[in-house]
């Protein structure tokens, strides 16, 4: 949640300077299937499909609804690695 919160929020290392900040969809694409991609995994993960892995993270908040700035409070609740529950906060 620090990657993307930092993604977010970047802010200029100067005054003047582009802020360089990312959307919240593209930071998710970056960590799911274009990852998936530059290991030449595209074809077992990166999406949830038929017959993919189903590596997913079951957050605390819908991130899309929670303001940039306060991304780093959510937290996963729920991990599942290979389609068998791996984590589950209590």
């Amino acid at each position: 949640m620090m990657g993307i919160h930092a993604a977010l929020n970047r802010q200029p290392w100067a005054e003047g300077l582009p802020h360089h900040r990312q959307t919240l969809a593209d930071i998710l694409a970056a960590y799911t299937h274009e990852a998936a991609f530059a290991e030449f995994q595209e074809g077992s993960k990166g999406q949830l499909r038929v017959g993919m892995l189903a590596d997913i993270v079951l957050l605390s908040e819908d991130i899309f609804a929670t303001p940039p700035e306060e991304i780093a409070r959510a937290h996963p609740v729920l991990t599942v690695c290979d389609g068998r529950i791996v984590y589950e906060a209590l």
